[in-house]
């Protein structure tokens, strides 16, 4: 009888110290999960504001005049820069997630666009654009 019951307890103690790997190892990769998908969450954040950016900049530089440029991404004028609103989907609207800001300024013969797209206060991106010239030259 005695040699049935410490075989009982060694599969026992055994039984447990394997559930508490399993319990580690799970603990792992569900960190690991948890971590990459908080990267493609960032990931698909970066690439909306890359591609905002991007057309600002295109847009900047392709406009003969300052209604146009903001008629193209439907940028209205707040507190001295030029602002536009995204959804999820890069598409515009107001309360979008995503802001695009572009502040013009003109120096020199030159126009700079200073072009900045956030999500919830945070800068995902910067971009700066010179052109040769001003509005309607």
């Amino acid at each position: 009888m005695r040699g049935k019951t410490s075989k009982s307890s060694l599969f026992f103690i055994e039984l447990c110290a394997s559930i508490v790997l399993f319990l580690v190892c799970a603990g792992v990769c569900v960190g690991l999960f948890a971590r990459a998908h908080r990267l493609s969450v960032d990931s698909a954040g970066l690439t909306v504001a890359v591609e905002r950016a991007t057309a600002a900049a295109e847009s900047f530089r392709a406009a003969r005049n300052q209604a146009e440029f903001c008629a193209v991404l439907g940028l209205k004028e707040q507190d001295g820069a030029l602002c536009a609103d995204y959804d999820e989907n890069g598409l515009a609207g107001d309360g979008g997630v995503y802001r695009l800001t572009v502040d013009v300024t003109e120096e020199a013969g030159t126009m700079t666009a200073d072009i900045r797209v956030f999500r919830g206060g945070e800068e995902l991106y910067d971009l700066a654009v010179r052109r040769p010239g001003k509005w309607g030259a």
